[in-house]
């Protein structure tokens, strides 16, 4: 079961557990419509769309009922000072937005003083704004992927105690180095490298298969995000076990869900591991529903805005009403306090591996200290 957590709104702000007869959630971003569609922003359009959708599920399954959507386009104010002193988010529960650091300030300062949670909902530069404003959430995860792709490593399969972890880079570029092995070192882990370059042909395959160990779990960390260097190591792991002969577990970085070049079926034949802040899992019917509903009523496939729009506001409107929303579409949600009287940053990390016969297995948020009251 999906460890969604942190209801800290309820927690924190007085302002909810006032009785209300609708709970104001103003939405703000710049939308630049008013010249019309050409020069819009297509990305945070996206991202209402999404929002719309979610609240037509709320509604149908009575969570909105409370609850009003205000839609704010920053791009109509000179800024969000001027936003402020319209009035426009006078009585809000909750407000989603501005995007950008300056625009955030603010709203964000308006937030605490009238006690009103605040969502920063793409831009991780704004974690600077958590300091000393405990009403604000950052939504966007930070870092901690390759943390916990290391974690996983180290970490023995079925109390297996053999193990042979490798790590695989390539020729002349070891940037990722120094912190794969200073992370392998906290776990008390141990790793062979190898590193070879792309041109230097078939003798690879010989050296990779001299790396194996038939008689337990074969792990590689491949420490590399570039891409033919990546489709190559997954081609030749193929040649090396074509007749099944090892147990092999590849361990990628996150960048690698966007690659485009290589064939899918390596990542399966591999069983590669990844440590990702949002996933897509394009197989869940569900996930189908949303697309399916998005085309019907915008005529356009659903970008990641479009999911972002429809996790985040599935995911505060029940914080709002207390309840637990299940599973979101692309996002995992672990809030982490920033400081003794800081804000929250979402820290969550899920973990996908692809699996042979074009199975997808999607774990556990990754656990992550929380400091709430």
């Amino acid at each position: 079961m999906k460890k969604i957590v942190l209801f800290a709104i309820c927690l924190l702000s007085p302002v909810l557990l006032k009785s209300q007869e609708k709970m104001k959630i103003s939405l703000v971003l710049p939308f630049e419509v008013s010249m019309g569609l050409e020069g819009a922003n297509v990305n945070n359009l996206d991202f209402l769309g999404g929002a719309l959708l979610a609240v037509e599920d709320l509604k149908r399954e009575g969570s909105f009922s409370s609850c009003s959507l205000n839609v704010v386009d920053l791009s109509d104010y000179f800024n969000s000072r001027h936003l402020l002193a319209s009035g426009v988010l006078e009585g809000s529960s909750l407000i989603i937005g501005p995007i950008r650091t300056d625009d955030l300030y603010a709203v964000a300062q308006y937030g605490r003083e009238y006690q009103i949670p605040v969502v920063s909902p793409m831009d991780m530069r704004t974690e600077s704004l958590l300091e000393d404003n405990p009403y604000l959430y950052l939504f966007p995860p930070d870092g901690l992927l390759l943390q916990r792709q290391i974690e996983k490593v180290c970490t023995p399969l079925d109390g297996s105690a053999a193990e042979n972890i490798v790590i695989v880079h390539e020729k002349g570029r070891s940037e990722m180095l120094p912190e794969i092995d200073s992370l392998l070192k906290e776990h008390g882990c141990r790793a062979r490298t190898f590193s070879y370059g792309i041109l230097e042909g078939r003798k690879n395959d010989t050296l990779m298969h001299s790396l194996m160990n038939p008689a337990c779990v074969n792990k590689l960390i491949v420490a590399s995000e570039n891409e033919p260097f990546v489709s190559d190591v997954l081609r030749h792991l193929r040649l090396t076990n074509a007749n099944g002969k090892f147990d092999i577990i590849v361990y990628g970085m996150s960048k690698w869900r966007n690659f485009e070049s290589i064939e899918p079926v390596l990542f399966h034949e591999n069983r590669v591991n990844l440590s990702m802040h949002y996933f897509v899992n394009y197989g869940e019917s569900r996930t189908a529903a949303f697309e399916n509903r998005f085309r019907e009523v915008y005529h356009n496939d659903p970008s990641a805005y479009a999911f972002q729009g429809y996790d985040i506001l599935t995911f505060f409107v029940h914080s709002l009403k207390k309840s637990a929303p299940g599973s979101l579409l692309q996002s995992e949600v672990l809030f982490e306090r920033v400081g003794e009287n800081g804000g929250w940053k979402n820290c969550a990390v899920r973990d996908v591996q692809y699996l042979p016969g074009w199975n997808i297995s999607t774990g556990d948020t990754a656990t992550v200290p929380q400091y709430l009251e």
